[in-house]
């Protein structure tokens, strides 16, 4: 079964770069927990390019030349930090034009060489083959120790200035990059890509990047979106532990009134600049989606707080959906966890859709004590994550 590993650009390029003067990167590769763990027979060779900020086509105006000869290439170890510096410089016409650049932006892309992916993915249902897609590129990398995709990182937006860099300054590194998202949405049906802004450290806190589970639950969603968010009907959508944001952004685009929720701190951060982002996206769709983030703290809730969070009534015949991704890590946080569900079970006729991947001993004890409160079914399964159903009875 292939899983998902991150590049990352773990020592970022700064917020001002000085044409022809060379700048130091770090790169590496991980799973979502940060880990570090690239194990293949061969090195794995990837691609740093220059994009536009706007359209992200590849940048002509400007080339890149690395201080490493034979490329950037992940060493098969364990051990996957790659140093190296880097140079920007103007393409050939645009030296001969000799125009001032001071105000000029791009952004860095960094991916798997082409060459190094192959083409067809084995999984265990259909809806997880269309995952090639979603994560940007059509290809798996194998390796000895099995098939990985990859997802590539773009950086901030950073500014080239043709000034010579100052002296004994401070360098200011980005401190955001993007994962670019491609969601099948069927047959002859367009792509939904979707760029959703993560903190460019993993450590920096647990809501601030996309874990394993929140794209295969939102892919499924789209899949089976028919079954929980059917066009034409209004379904209220209450996201849970939502971090990023892309779980409640996806379910937005295809019509539901959506309620993004986590802690204060980052709510008022990365979650609500995703949201803020999403807003073109949502009414381009003419699905009449809408979508607004709010914190919300776990625990016994008073019907009072439940509807004032999903803005509607008890008494009212719309369909409730709940969603959360990645959110049983922690066993300490189960039982608030379920007093959440509970507590919006008392008001509503919910179902509850949880994407899950295992990260620990005793996490799976979570559905032995939902099922005292729920119906618990497994509708889904594929790229080391399951998704579970939990219904109202």
């Amino acid at each position: 079964m292939p899983e998902f590993l991150r590049l990352q650009l773990t020592k970022p390029p700064p917020q001002i770069v000085y044409v022809s003067q060379p700048f130091p990167l770090t790169v590496t590769i991980s799973d979502d927990l940060g880990s570090h763990v690239y194990f293949g027979a061969s090195p794995l060779r990837l691609r740093l390019q220059l994009v536009d900020p706007n359209t992200y086509e590849i940048d002509t105006r400007f080339s890149l030349r690395l201080d490493r000869k034979d490329g950037i290439c992940v060493p098969p170890s364990g051990n996957s930090y790659v140093k190296f510096n880097v140079t920007i410089e103007p393409a050939l016409r645009e030296k001969r034009k000799a125009q001032r650049i001071d105000i000029t932006h791009v952004k860095l892309l960094l991916k798997v060489d082409e060459q190094e992916l192959l083409k067809e993915v084995k999984s265990e249902k259909s809806w997880t083959q269309e995952v090639p897609d979603f994560v940007g590129f059509r290809g798996v990398y194998h390796s000895d120790a099995g098939e990985i995709l990859p997802l590539p990182v773009y950086s901030a937006a950073i500014r080239i200035s043709s000034a010579k860099a100052p002296t004994n300054t401070e360098v200011l590194k980005t401190q955001r990059c993007e994962r670019h998202f491609v969601f099948s949405l069927g047959p002859e049906c367009p792509v939904l890509r979707l760029p959703i802004q993560e903190h460019i450290h993993m450590t920096f806190s647990t809501g601030t990047h996309i874990w394993d589970c929140s794209p295969v639950l939102a892919q499924y969603l789209l899949h089976a979106r028919e079954r929980w968010i059917p066009e034409g009907e209004h379904v209220k959508v209450l996201e849970l532990g939502a971090g990023c944001g892309l779980l409640g952004i996806v379910s937005a685009i295809v019509g539901g009134d959506v309620v993004v929720t986590d802690m204060e701190d980052t709510v008022q951060g990365i979650l609500r600049d995703n949201v803020n982002e999403a807003q073109k996206l949502i009414k381009s769709s003419g699905k009449n989606g809408r979508l607004r983030a709010l914190s919300l703290e776990w625990g016994i809730l008073p019907v009072d707080t439940v509807t004032s969070v999903l803005e509607a009534n008890p008494d009212e015949s719309s369909r409730m959906l709940v969603l959360a991704a990645d959110v049983l890590y922690n066993i300490g946080s189960h039982e608030v966890f379920l007093q959440t569900l509970v507590s919006i079970k008392a008001s509503f006729n919910v179902d509850v859709l949880i994407g899950y991947k295992k990260r620990g001993p005793g996490e799976e004890h979570f559905f032995e004590m939902a099922s005292e409160e729920f119906d618990v079914e497994s509708v889904g399964k594929g790229w080391n994550v399951e998704i579970f159903w939990l219904r109202s009875r």
